[in-house]
């Protein structure tokens, strides 16, 4: 089997070109996704995960069932000890404490 490299190495130097355009793009995105998560931005990566349940459950009752995901998957974080949400202060100026599952109630803070 041959290389990465090598396969790259075959190629005429205008697709060379483009398999570093590629590359740098991937590598550029990476780098991006990286930043946004360090930042604790938002991801949208999760949208339309729960397509299949519309016809199951109004809006409303949606909310409820994804509450009662949360408060389930909390409870096993804490039996597992592995419930390590961090909150931030209402300035976003550093970590105040460690956010043990609430049961989805805001205890004040921002999340």
């Amino acid at each position: 089997m041959q290389t990465l490299k090598e396969l790259i190495e075959q190629l005429p130097p205008e697709l060379q070109e483009e398999v570093r355009d590629f590359v740098e793009f991937l590598l550029e995105k990476r780098a991006a996704k990286l930043k946004a998560e360090r930042k604790g931005e938002l991801k949208l990566d999760w949208r339309g995960a729960l397509r299949d349940l519309r016809d199951k459950y109004t809006s409303v009752e949606l909310q409820h069932k994804i509450t009662e995901w949360r408060i389930e998957k909390e409870l096993r974080e804490l039996q597992t000890g592995d419930n390590v949400m961090l909150k931030r202060s209402h300035a976003g100026n550093g970590v105040i404490g460690r956010e043990v599952g609430n049961g989805g109630r805001n205890s004040g803070c921002a999340r």
